[in-house]
């Protein structure tokens, strides 16, 4: 952070003091708040397969990660709209997970039909992987998406 910062103020420094003056975009909501909306912003994302997301973050993790995913990620931050639809958040969070390839096929994939369950079409998810592909070929970098673990990728041609 500190790098980007740096290069933030030599490159753009009306930017820079955009950014310094800033407010946070995060409300003071009370904990049922944030659980409430968080749950409600994870139930669109993952649909049918909200409680089975939820079940298996719980296993996982002793309840842990099921509710800091809810509160914390997902309520206190990923929910708000502010500058962000709902739709563009869920995009961008495809993209990410798509562009970190190997280590995140499963939640890639769930964000993919995610984005898609709040309004992304063909064009919007067509256009990340326009994207990675973009970026990946500007820095010679080559990930493989190819094969069984990426056949998901096909469903957006239908939409």
């Amino acid at each position: 952070m500190t790098v980007l910062r740096k290069h933030i103020q030599a490159s753009a420094p009306e930017i820079s003091k955009q950014l310094d003056q800033d407010p946070s975009l995060r409300q003071s909501l009370q904990r049922p708040e944030k659980d409430a909306r968080g749950k409600e912003f994870f139930s669109h994302i993952y649909a049918q397969h909200t409680d089975r997301v939820l079940d298996h973050l719980s296993i996982v993790s002793g309840g842990d990660l099921a509710e800091f995913a809810i509160n914390a990620v997902y309520g206190d931050l990923m929910a708000e709209t502010k500058r962000l639809s709902a739709q563009w958040t869920a995009l961008l969070e495809f993209l990410a997970c798509y562009a970190v390839a190997g280590s995140s096929v499963v939640q890639a994939k769930s964000h993919m039909f995610g984005s898609h369950n709040l309004g992304n079409g063909k064009a919007e998810l067509k256009a990340v992987v326009e994207i990675c592909g973009a970026i990946e070929s500007f820095w010679g970098v080559q990930v493989d998406r190819s094969g069984e673990a990426w056949a998901w990728l096909l469903k957006m041609d239908g939409w």
